[in-house]
């Protein structure tokens, strides 16, 4: 089966559909891969600085206010 690799270009609307209903596998580019680690980083080091990041550390919505304690950041993520 071909993969579609994610980290190249934009997505297009077939290629999501096509992962998402015709469970096309995916693979991330070592470009993609970095981006996602540096994007991390940037994350741990805005949350341990205390940051208030909406929907990382905090909940969604009308619930944007309420600060996430920090032992239910990772289940916040999950769910």
């Amino acid at each position: 089966m071909e993969c579609l690799e994610i980290g190249l270009d934009s997505l297009k609307l077939e290629e999501v559909y096509a992962v998402a209903y015709q469970n096309k596998r995916v693979i991330l580019t070592h470009n993609a891969k970095e981006r996602i680690r540096k994007a991390h980083s940037f994350l741990l080091s805005e949350i341990k600085a205390g940051k208030t990041l909406y929907g990382v550390n905090t909940g969604f919505g009308s619930l944007a206010n309420v600060k996430i304690p920090e032992h239910q950041i990772a289940e916040l993520q999950i769910n």
